[in-house]
């Protein structure tokens, strides 16, 4: 197992410690809502603190980092978790919270007229795998849509594909590079031709004014 922390893009403060097999540093499921917060409006990068731990070792270290950086919800410092470690979505079977899962359930059935970000269910959309219909839509869609639940709205009743015209109609801007003067055809290119130093979709909210654009990179 792992030990790892996420790490705000704005400010390199970390504000979240979690444990897990290799790949669970990079997953966006089963996160808490203050989690998404951060990432939504700051964006976040990656670090693994340790590796090749046994389980035990992991939730050691867990509780020593968060110990270490101290939690939000208790007044105790800067992190979003919501224990003292040892608790979290990466056990499985052997969570000790599943045994609550039909609670939650029952709660989120009673929550009407809320959209609920779908953070577990991966999409394949123009050949690319995205971990929940959330990092879809901001990536692909904030300039189509103008809200995440607009977006989630119609893509309940019409589908993916039947959203697909509108999407390349309002992704399609071109991008300037002010340093040079080259001209993209869209974010995508100028994204993946630069080290850009963050997400896609932080990019793409830096060009349309939503977060500070520190680049030199413009919509045309």
């Amino acid at each position: 197992m792992v030990v790892y922390k996420h790490i705000r893009l704005d400010n390199e403060q970390v504000f979240y410690i979690g444990i897990g097999r290799e790949d669970r540093p990079y997953s966006k499921c089963g996160r808490n809502k203050d989690w998404w917060y951060v990432v939504d409006n700051f964006g976040y990068r990656v670090e693994v603190i340790e590796s090749d731990l046994s389980k035990v070792e992991a939730v050691e270290r867990e509780r020593y980092y968060i110990k270490y950086y101290g939690r939000l919800d208790n007044n105790s410092g800067i992190l979003v978790n919501k224990n003292n470690g040892g608790q979290g979505a990466e056990y499985g079977d052997k969570n000790p919270m599943r045994k609550y899962k039909h609670l939650r359930d029952d709660a989120s059935k009673r929550m009407m007229g809320k959209v609920k970000p779908e953070t577990c269910k991966s999409i394949i959309y123009e050949g690319i795998k995205y971990t929940s219909l959330k990092e879809l839509y901001l990536d692909r869609f904030t300039e189509v849509f103008s809200s995440y639940k607009s977006f989630h709205r119609s893509y309940k009743s019409r589908g993916i594909e039947n959203i697909l015209d509108k999407s390349k109609k309002g992704n399609q801007k071109s991008v300037i590079n002010l340093q040079n003067g080259v001209v993209f055809n869209t974010a995508k290119e100028a994204y993946e031709t630069f080290n850009i130093g963050c997400s896609i979709s932080y990019f793409r909210s830096m060009l349309n004014g939503s977060k500070n654009n520190k680049t030199d990179f413009r919509y045309v």
